[in-house]
């Protein structure tokens, strides 16, 4: 779903490549990364929705899932 509701987001986002990254994921904040919240799970409804919210701004990002240990989204 996550994927799916990047595409969304917008049209022009040709690629979403989801890693684990635990030195990103942890300092995110610090590297002026956006994230979802903490109580967001991976998978769900509500993890594309705020997926899609923060792409919505900007298409062409890194994310930091905090609902998903160690789980960065890239989005070009």
């Amino acid at each position: 779903m996550t994927h799916a509701a990047a595409y969304d987001a917008h049209p022009e986002i040709q690629c979403v490549l989801h890693v684990h990254h635990p030195g990103i994921w942890k300092n995110a904040s610090s590297l002026g990364i956006p994230t979802t919240p903490e109580t967001v799970s991976y998978g769900t409804v509500a993890m594309a929705n705020h997926v899609m919210r923060i792409l919505e701004s900007k298409p062409n990002q890194v994310i930091s899932m905090k609902g998903h240990t160690d789980g960065i989204i890239a989005t070009s």
